[in-house]
């Protein structure tokens, strides 16, 4: 009856490897989730600041052309 103890032996280990596998792969989902969510704020500020910054330029061109009319 040895082989049953080994192979339960070998089963617990083989379970505990999958259940750690399945919890660092839960592990490294969570941090890509909040990682997109991230860019997906930097993003959203990269777009805000290009505009602001489109419309400085075309405010400065204004003022620029009126003062050299």
């Amino acid at each position: 009856m040895p082989e049953p103890k080994n192979q339960s032996h070998s089963d617990n280990a083989s379970e505990k490897a999958i259940d750690s596998l399945r919890n660092e792969i839960e592990s490294l989902r969570s941090q890509l989730k909040k990682k997109d969510k991230r860019i997906a704020g930097l993003d959203v500020m990269l777009k805000q600041i290009a505009e602001s910054h489109n419309t400085e330029i075309r405010a400065y061109k204004g003022v620029k052309s009126a003062l050299d009319s």
